[in-house]
């Protein structure tokens, strides 16, 4: 959320407490039941941001809705890749084709950056001890787009 809505100043406090109590209702039933419900999407996110009485929670809903509903909806989808894979490719290059190429690929990038940590935290993830390389092809192309 911080790279959609924060600005340069960055999400204010109340902002940062309404996404709080609204990620951990969006992940309530996942938490409850992790094998049969369904991962949240951004949908959801925003439908519960909607409902919330506070001001912030309806900025932060309006600064969803290209992702949600309009041209940037790309990640408002349930993935199709099966990330239990022993090979799992983020070829994010491509997205420098397209106009809005820095939003993507800075969402592409925080997305591969937490699988990436998933993947390699020992503690939490036993994909680790059949993981026997990661690789950065071409990373320096993470470094074309300014944070």
């Amino acid at each position: 959320m911080e790279l959609v809505v924060g600005g340069k100043d960055g999400l204010q406090p109340v902002e940062r407490t309404v996404i709080d109590l609204c990620t951990r209702l969006v992940y309530r039933d996942v938490l409850q039941n992790p094998d049969t419900a369904p991962m949240p999407i951004l949908q959801d996110l925003y439908n519960l941001l909607n409902q919330q009485p506070e001001a912030e929670a309806k900025r932060l809903a309006t600064a969803l809705e290209i992702y949600v509903t309009g041209s940037l909806n790309v990640f408002n989808h349930r993935t199709n890749v099966d990330m239990s894979n022993r090979l799992v490719c983020f070829d994010i290059k491509e997205l420098g084709k397209f106009a809005f190429a820095k939003l993507y690929s800075r969402a592409t990038m925080q997305n591969a950056k937490g699988f990436l940590e998933q993947l390699i935290e020992p503690s939490t993830s036993s994909v680790f001890l059949a993981c026997s390389a990661v690789s950065l092809s071409e990373q320096h192309w993470l470094l074309i787009t300014p944070s």
